[in-house]
């Protein structure tokens, strides 16, 4: 088996007694109750791909890193506010999710040079992206929210391609991108 996905009903014990050494390469888990962190996934053994959606009481995601060699793409969606300073760890990441997930701090993630693809909630200020507007691999960055969206750190950028969802979303600093960058909008009705 690569694939694992457990979606809604599964508790935070019944993942703890799952036995080490699974050589899963894609796991998503949705609603866990009582995910708080990720030690009830000790069992994995080295991902590439974790999805985690709609876990409201996860907020500590500091043993992210016992898959630094081999997770490349990590997800988490609609899970409260996480401290993404594990994320730091993750040197084979190519894409980070955070969408609907409250990040306060971005500057972990300016030390993942293969980071290409991002998703966050919102960017109030220039200053909120600028650990991330030198990431030599990132081409493509997504907003999930609509407060105003500042992309002035990324003033002379070429071929980046900016999404930005949410109703009546400002987007400020877009004519500062550089050559072949993009910016697309689109409202959400929720």
């Amino acid at each position: 088996m690569e694939q694992l996905y457990l979606l809604g009903g599964c508790d935070v014990q019944e993942l703890a007694g799952l036995s080490s050494g699974w050589a899963l390469r894609e796991v998503g888990l949705s609603r866990v109750r009582r995910l708080n962190d990720l030690l009830p996934l000790s069992f994995l053994a080295g991902p590439r791909k974790l999805n985690i959606t709609n876990c409201e009481h996860l907020s500590n995601i500091d043993s992210v890193g016992r898959w630094a060699d081999s997770l490349e793409y990590l997800s988490v969606w609609n899970c409260g506010t996480v401290d993404i300073g594990p994320v730091a760890a993750l040197g084979r990441l190519v894409e980070l999710v955070l969408g609907h997930t409250t990040v306060f701090d971005l500057r972990p993630l300016a030390g993942l040079p293969l980071l290409e693809r991002l998703t966050i909630s919102s960017a109030r200020d220039a200053r909120t992206l600028a650990p991330i507007a030198g990431l030599p691999s990132l081409r493509e960055i997504s907003f999930t929210e609509g407060s105003p969206v500042n992309l002035a750190a990324f003033a002379g950028r070429r071929g980046l391609r900016v999404a930005v969802e949410g109703r009546l979303t400002k987007v400020i600093g877009a004519e500062l991108l550089g050559e072949g960058s993009v910016v697309v909008t689109a409202t959400t009705d929720r």
